[in-house]
């Protein structure tokens, strides 16, 4: 039976059998519970929205977080601050997946417009995705250590980087369409809660494991 293809460190992949991924996803079954099952509004901010990454183990420093949205000039008021990540979101698709959404100069700009819109402090590459997977489960793939081990790209700003980690995902998934249908056979036969995880997640899990 065909395995699930995964990028390790240093830029290699290795094929995962079907039942190590549903290992793998099993082990992951607490942050599952307390992460993937978080039902938030695709398209508006709440700023609760900003304590979501704690669920993956990544804790923002909150009061500093709302310290830099007091309102006092130059900072933005709370509510212009979830204004402008809700506009930038409008930019990003909800109903497609990453290796299906074209790398172009457009698309790369909105992508970095989201990322840039919730830059605030202690909010870094891993705490930015895990919050913003939630907005486009299919888009865009939490962005932590181990991620960035395995993809390598382009030397320049932090931002940049996290757009080109993010389209050099998609297009290496996009040449491993099989792959991908078997990591989805893989979750759906295993029933709730793995089923109702998107496909990048999917292979974000399996991923990050192997990635260790």
């Amino acid at each position: 039976m065909p395995g699930v293809e995964v990028r390790l460190p240093g830029g290699a992949w290795s094929v995962v059998s079907p039942n190590e991924v549903e290992k793998l996803l099993q082990d992951s079954i607490d942050f599952i519970c307390h992460y993937d099952m978080i039902e938030t509004p695709p398209d508006r901010m709440q700023i609760l929205d900003f304590a979501i990454p704690a669920f993956l183990e990544a804790i923002p420093k909150f009061g500093k977080l709302l310290e830099s949205m007091n309102g006092v000039a130059p900072h933005p008021t709370v509510e212009d601050a979830l204004a402008g990540v809700a506009s930038a979101l409008q930019a990003l698709p909800t109903a497609v997946d990453i290796w299906d959404w074209p790398d172009t100069a457009g698309n790369r700009s909105a992508l970095r417009q989201a990322f840039s819109s919730c830059r605030y402090y202690s909010y870094g590459p891993a705490l930015m995705t895990k919050m913003l997977h939630l907005k486009r489960r299919r888009l865009i793939i939490p962005i932590d250590t181990r991620l960035r081990r395995a993809w390598t790209v382009t030397p320049g700003g932090e931002l940049d980087g996290m757009v080109d980690i993010t389209f050099a995902i998609g297009s290496e998934l996009r040449r491993r369409r099989g792959s991908l249908r078997q990591l989805r056979k893989t979750a759906d036969g295993m029933g709730w809660p793995y089923n109702n995880l998107s496909t990048l997640r999917l292979y974000d899990i399996v991923s990050w494991w192997k990635c260790a």
